[in-house]
Formats: structure tokens, sequence, C-alpha cells
């Protein structure tokens, strides 16, 4: 039978639950704009549902090809049950990293409250319910549970493999259903398949270690390495590794001529010393730990976040400003104490920026964001220690309190009235209502001609379009792959997408031309002006 206060903290719980999904689904169907790779996820999906093949032809592909990128497909799977319901759209698209960002909301809470003692408060409130919260209403956890972004999944179904693996006490068989999960990541996203085996490992070796029964434990590891060999397969026998070779740090040229233009400044460039100091091995090695060591400052972290605007809010950093405090204290009480286990979660830390800290781009957001969930309960339990176990007056606790109310209502005004205006090339704003035109007037057309000024113009047209996938994929061209591996699409039926040249394209009658205000001459009227948010114009259409 139930206890009234484990009935409270259910009901604490299912609160916090309920702000969760209110924060993911509000607005979600145009705030952000989907983006290309969204676009790439639904449309590939829906492709499979109508043909039985992706864009390109490829029949249930493990990974899909898409722009030469080579994306797992963990997630596009995920979709089908939704785009078959649903039809093909942004929400379906978005919905299952919706629905799993909030299972995590509930396993961060019962994580919690395995790693930490669960009493709680007067109130009710215990850690692990301070964890869910700060989840919950994460600026980074929730910029990337409000798309359809394959991290978060990838994160949500390691975390949930985690939790099934410390129930194991409760359960015989949640070791391999734990197994499940992680490898499950690994087919999700690309950051996993360095972080995911790290998790595996460390738990086959304490299964290897604590079992009596040694074939019990062959077994496992046979297991779990069958689930993983169609993985390695394709990884290594098709063209997946375009994906590292073309975002990878080792993409940069920077470190090699860095490496050149010190070997200049001695006397001699044949100098052995000069050449065992001065080399690409140790620029790369310092480039790698560069990279590894900004996912941890401050400026990212706390004040400005990532460099590329797509995942970032504007004037915010990943974490609230009063998390500084909390995490401080966290990482303090957990270093203090005995326990094993909490300590694990500074191992967590460590681990979570690995695979991002191997590409030229970083730190990177969007590959680290699995590092979110160990931080937020590092934070949770020094929010706990701050407010219900440190004598601290009440009337600082107020000022607390109210520094961190403010700091979220600044990051959801931030999101909701400013994002979109401050950075307009965040995502893909304006395709929808040029798609829709688009859909109306093309009979007027022998020729659509469409910049490729902005990200993957063709992906955005094939999803709002609906286009057939069989006649996509027997009438498609793709430019050659360009310097780091990717390609696009650059025709299919009428649609061209290519750079405007506007002494080209002006006499070809018949034709519709969709360009940037910066690639038509002043002075040519426009049939129709799509604007950004910012009141900014996005497209000029001109018939010619």
């Amino acid at each position: 039978m139930t206890s009234l206060s484990e009935k409270k903290r259910y009901i604490i719980l299912l609160v916090i639950v309920l702000l969760a999904l209110f924060l993911r689904l509000y607005r979600i169907s145009s705030l952000p704009a989907l983006n290309a790779d969204e676009a790439a996820i639904g449309y590939n999906a829906y492709s499979l549902l109508v043909t039985g093949k992706d864009e390109h032809g490829h029949s249930w592909p493990i990974e899909f090809q898409s722009f030469n990128d080579y994306k797992p497909g963990g997630y596009f799977y995920l979709t089908l049950p939704f785009i078959k319901t649903l039809g093909l759209s942004e929400i379906s698209v978005r919905l299952p990293n919706i629905i799993l960002s909030i299972l995590s909301v509930f396993l961060i809470y019962s994580l919690t409250n395995n790693l930490f003692a669960s009493h709680a408060s007067k109130s009710g409130i215990n850690i692990g319910h301070l964890a869910a919260l700060l989840l919950a209403i994460s600026p980074w956890h929730l910029h990337f549970s409000r798309g359809g972004w394959e991290t978060n999944a990838a994160t949500s179904l390691l975390l949930c493999g985690l939790v099934i693996y410390i129930k194991r006490p409760r359960f015989p068989k949640s070791v391999l259903i734990s197994t499940i999960f992680i490898v499950a990541s690994m087919y999700t996203y690309h950051s996993m398949r360095l972080i995911a085996p790290i998790f595996l490992t460390m738990i086959h070796f304490r299964e290897f270690s604590l079992k009596r029964n040694v074939k019990t434990s062959l077994s496992l590891i046979l297991i779990t390495m069958t689930m993983i060999a169609p993985l390695l397969y394709n990884v290594f026998a098709n063209n997946a590794t375009s994906r590292f070779s073309g975002v990878g740090v080792f993409a940069d040229k920077g470190p090699i001529a860095r490496a050149e233009e010190l070997r200049l400044q001695h006397s001699s460039t044949r100098n052995i010393l000069n050449r065992l100091i001065h080399n690409k091995y140790i620029e790369f090695s310092l480039r790698i730990a560069d990279n590894y060591l900004r996912h941890f400052s401050a400026s990212f972290l706390f004040l400005e976040g990532d460099e590329i605007q797509r995942n970032k809010i504007p004037w915010m950093g990943l974490f609230y400003y009063f998390e500084i405090v909390t995490i401080g204290v966290g990482m303090i009480s957990i270093a203090s104490k005995n326990e094993i286990e909490p300590k694990l979660l500074f191992l967590w830390v460590l681990i979570a920026p690995l695979a991002s800290a191997l590409t030229f781009q970083s730190p990177h957001a969007l590959r680290a964001e699995n590092m979110v969930i160990p931080l937020i309960i590092i934070s949770a339990n020094g929010l706990y220690r701050i407010f219900f176990l440190a004598p601290i007056h009440k009337l600082a606790k107020l000022s607390f309190f109210s520094l961190a109310l403010w700091n979220f209502l600044y990051y959801f005004h931030q999101y909701h009235f400013h994002l979109a205006k401050q950075f307009p090339f965040s995502s893909q704003y304006g395709f929808r209502e040029l798609s829709e035109y688009i859909k109306d007037q093309e009979n007027k057309y022998d020729r659509i001609v469409i910049t490729t000024h902005y990200d993957q113009p063709y992906i955005l047209t094939l999803f709002y379009l609906k286009y057939d996938p069989s006649k996509f994929q027997s009438e498609h061209t793709l430019t050659p792959r360009d310097q780091y591996g990717f390609s696009t699409v650059n025709k299919f039926g009428k649609f061209e997408f290519d750079d405007v040249r506007w002494e080209e394209l002006k006499d070809q009658k018949g034709t519709l031309l969709v360009a940037t205000p910066s690639e038509v001459p002043g002075g040519i009227s426009a049939i129709k002006e799509i604007y950004f948010p910012n009141g900014n114009v996005a497209f000029k259409l001109i018939s010619i």
C-alpha cells in the first residue's frame, strides 16, 4: 500500500513532468523552424514507408547516405510510426525526441535517488526531484529536446540503459536489457560510438568480476559484440567513415601549417630536435587537448554557449548562472564523501566531451550533449544541500530562489522572443512558406531554380512538397563531393539547386527563380518576397 509520503513524492514528480512537457511542446511546430537534418530524417522515413528505400534507393539501411554524411539510422526508424500515423510534418519528426526527453526526466529522478540517499525534506522534495526539475528546465536539454535531434535521443537511450543496470539487484535480466539500450544509442548518434563502449566496458568488467559463472559473463560479451557487429561492418565496409573525415579534427590543415611555421622559425628545419618538437602529431594532440578542455570553460557552460548559432540561445550559456554555485557545491559535497558510485558522475563528465574533442568545431554542444546528465545530477545535489541542509538564513535562500527564477524566465524570453530574430540563419526559416507558394504555382513553370545560399534546400523542398519518393529516387542527380566528403542533390524533376547567376538565368523563359536579395540586381521586381522572423528578406521570387 502506497504511503502518504510516497504519494506526495509522485505528485511532485508529476508536476515536474507536466512542466517539462509544456516547455517542450509549446509552439513546437513553428519554433525553431525545421532544419535540413530534421527534414532529411523525416523525408527518408517517409520514403521508407512509401517505397521501402531511402531517398537514394538503399533498402532499409543502418546508415542513411543523406548528404553523404551517413547519418545513424536509429532515429529515422523511431519516427516511422509517427509519420505513418500523423503524416510527414514537423511534429511527427520531433515527437519521438520529445517523448524520450520526457522519459529522461523520470530516468534522472530514478538514477539520482539511486546514487544518493533518498531522504526527503519536510516538503517531500528529495535530490531526485531537483535533478528532474533542473533537467526539465535545462537550456541545454530543452534546446535539443525541441527538434529531431538524434543526440538527445541517444542520450536518453544511454541514460535508460544505465538506470536499468543500476536496478539490476531487483531484475535478473537487467544487465542484458541495459546493454541493449546502450548499444541502441550507438545506432542513433555518431558521438555515442565512442562514449557508449566505455560504459559497456565498465559494465562488462564489473559483471565479469562479480559473476561466479564465467560462462554467463562471456555469453553477455558475445551477445554485445553480435549486436554491435552490423554497425562495425557498416562503418568500415561502406562510406560511413566519410562523416568523420568531414568533421574530424584531422580534416583541419591548420595544425600542419602551424608545425611548418614553427619549424621555419629555427635556423635549420632539418634539425632532429626541431622535428621532434614541431610536427603534426604534437600539434594535433595540442588541438585535441584544447578542444577537450574548452568544454569545461565558464564561457561555454555558463556565459556564451556554442559558437554555432543553431546550438545556442542568444546571450546565454548551456546552464543557468545560478548553477555555477550549485554545481560547485555539488562537486565539493560528492568529493568529500566516501561513497564510490556518486563519484562515477565525475568520470561521466570527463568521458562526455571525448567525441566532440576529436572534431574541428569544438567545444560543441550537440556532440557533447550527454554531458548534461551528470552535471545536472551534481547541480541537484548542490541545490539540495544549499536549500535543505546548509544553515543559511531564509532571506539568503529567498534571494537565491529569486535569482534562479529570474534566470529561468530570462531563458524562456530569450528562446521564444529573440532566438529566431537574433539568429535567423540558425534554422531554415521561410522554407515552409516558400514551399506552400511553390506547391500552388509550380504548374505555371517549366523550371524552378532555388538558391543554395541556405543549407541543403533540396531536402526541405522534398519534405514540404511531400514529393513522390519513387520519382525522386529515379530522377535526382548529385553534386561531386566537396573537400570534406559531403555532396548534395542539385536537380530533380523541374527543380534545380545552385548558386544564382543572374546573367545566365535572366533570359530563361518559364523559370521561377528563388534567390536571396544579394543574388539579383537592384530594381528587379519580385512577384513575392518571403521574410525572416526579424523582418529581413529571406527569398525574392522572380518570374522570368
